[in-house]
């Protein structure tokens, strides 16, 4: 961003199509503030014009308006939320448009560690045992995610297996009798926010609570918040949710070092948010981020990997799949695991056409 043009008008600059001056394959040309964002090819870029000669960002807030919208033809893209994927897959038109791929994103159960009961490694432990991942993404997620235990997704350097803290209510009941609290009677107040503005997800958080109630006995308080108050809250140590479903992180590029020391250093803002830090974790993140042998770096930040899922910060609980309705008109795109928004985006987004109705 150009900084002379920002400051003129720091609050509202954004909103000028002209003001957002770039050298990607598209140029923004309009700007309607959550309506529509317009693109047209860009001649100048260096690999050469892409096929498209522009591309359309329609904001739609419901998810099912947004469904009818591709129904009717007026959209070509459309990103589905769970409850929306056995319709989909049951309907003979909209399955056949039906695209899924992993994504490099892992969720979690987010606790603020400075705050009770979750100070006790066991209750956290406690917690990750009684969590049903399979059920929870099969059922209730409708399969759009893979159950996980470790924070990098497979395929991705620096990724672990294990099958530490997994889905077992016998060794959720025996760690959280082992904890300082000794039962659930014991446990003080468990408060989980989540966003109440994302289909399906006041389901989602009474199924959780409803499992802790069941395995563990523990009685949870549901705390809907709308997305841009959770935003706030969860930026600012002092705020940060008690427990939030869910917390999450998407890779920024496929390296360790972006899972691992951009979040989970004790410097790094993320952990400061929720008040994690581990200085033998960071020691080895230290010689990671600064080892010019790979083999060696990627060593470190397995070490580190293993370290994370030992201290069970929030249990881990799954790695998500992107799921869309695509007009099978659209052509030339290959999904990526980097793709959240719209397969295509960064790898195939030069080679990607829609072919015009006849």
């Amino acid at each position: 961003m150009k900084q002379e043009l920002a400051e003129i008008d720091p609050d509202n600059w954004w909103k000028t199509a002209e003001n957002h001056v770039g050298n990607g394959p598209f140029t923004i040309t309009s700007i309607e503030e959550d309506q529509l964002i317009t693109f047209a090819a860009n001649d100048n870029y260096w690999q050469g014009r892409p096929i498209l000669d522009g591309i359309e960002y329609i904001y739609i807030e419901d998810a099912a308006v947004a469904l009818e919208a591709y129904r009717a033809g007026d959209l070509d893209i459309v990103q589905l939320q769970p409850p929306q994927i056995p319709e989909v897959q049951e309907d003979p038109e909209l399955s056949e448009a039906y695209v899924a791929y992993p994504t490099a994103s892992t969720y979690n159960l987010a606790f603020n560690l400075t705050q009770e009961p979750w100070q006790d490694k066991k209750v956290r432990e406690a917690f990750s045992y009684g969590f049903d991942r399979e059920t929870y993404c099969t059922e209730i997620r409708s399969g759009d995610c893979t159950p996980t235990l470790s924070w990098i997704p497979e395929g991705i350097p620096g990724a672990i297996e294990t099958d530490q803290y997994g889905y077992d209510p016998e060794a959720a009941k025996a760690a959280l009798a082992e904890s300082t609290y000794g039962s659930a009677d014991a446990l003080p107040e468990i408060s989980m926010f989540y966003n109440s503005d994302l289909s399906g997800a006041t389901e989602r958080a009474e199924f959780v609570a409803g499992m802790y109630r069941d395995e563990l006995g523990v009685e949870i308080t549901l705390e809907p918040t709308d997305g841009t108050t959770l935003v706030d809250l969860r930026k600012n140590p002092e705020t940060f949710p008690n427990m939030l479903l869910v917390g999450s992180w998407i890779h920024d590029y496929p390296d360790p070092q972006n899972w691992l020391s951009v979040f989970w250093k004790c410097d790094a803002s993320f952990a400061q948010r929720f008040g994690y830090c581990n200085e033998e974790l960071d020691a080895l993140l230290v010689q990671g981020d600064t080892s010019t042998d790979p083999e060696a770096r990627i060593g470190f930040y397995e070490q580190a990997s293993q370290i994370l899922v030992d201290d069970v910060p929030g249990p881990f609980l799954y790695n998500l799949s992107s799921t869309f309705v695509i007009n099978p008109a659209v052509t030339g795109y290959v999904p990526g695991v980097s793709d959240i928004e719209w397969p295509g985006l960064y790898g195939s987004i030069m080679t990607m056409d829609i072919t015009p109705e006849a």
